[in-house]
């Protein structure tokens, strides 16, 4: 059976420098790895992805005997997942679906390992991350 937890600790020891970070990895019925990553300056490239992928395949071999591993960027449409991904998008405007229903739209102005303070129209908040049910980045063209 693949551990999740053993992944991700072959990926955080393989990342190359400060600026990538995991946003989510799952592990399917099939044997099917997925590891999401992105990073704080810029975007994930497919060479990024396929560096990991290099480094963290002979790794996992040896762990597991038959598996397949995909390495991609969360993409621009899926929702927030770890802090890190508020701390990036310092600025860009958020839809929060918090764990009481309610949903608040705002300006990220700050982003911690515990809480994102967003403002509003009408009022600043400060919401921990355990509030928050669902948030995604508002996408305008």
């Amino acid at each position: 059976m693949i551990d999740k937890n053993e992944i991700r600790q072959i990926v955080e020891q393989n990342l190359d420098g400060n600026d990538y970070f995991i946003v989510d990895i799952t592990v399917g019925a099939d044997e099917k790895i997925t590891v999401y990553i992105d990073k704080f300056n810029g975007n994930i490239t497919l060479d990024d992805c396929e560096k990991l992928h290099n480094k963290i395949y002979p790794k996992l071999e040896e762990l597991y005997d038959n598996f397949d591993l995909t390495v991609s960027s969360p993409g621009l449409t899926s929702g927030l997942k770890v802090w890190q991904q508020y701390y990036k998008h310092k600025g860009q405007e958020i839809e929060i679906l918090q764990t009481d229903g309610k949903t608040v739209r705002g300006k990220i102005l700050e982003a911690d390992e515990n809480q994102v303070k967003i403002q509003t129209k009408n009022q600043t908040l400060t919401i921990p991350y355990d509030q928050i049910k669902k948030a995604k980045l508002v996408i305008k063209f």
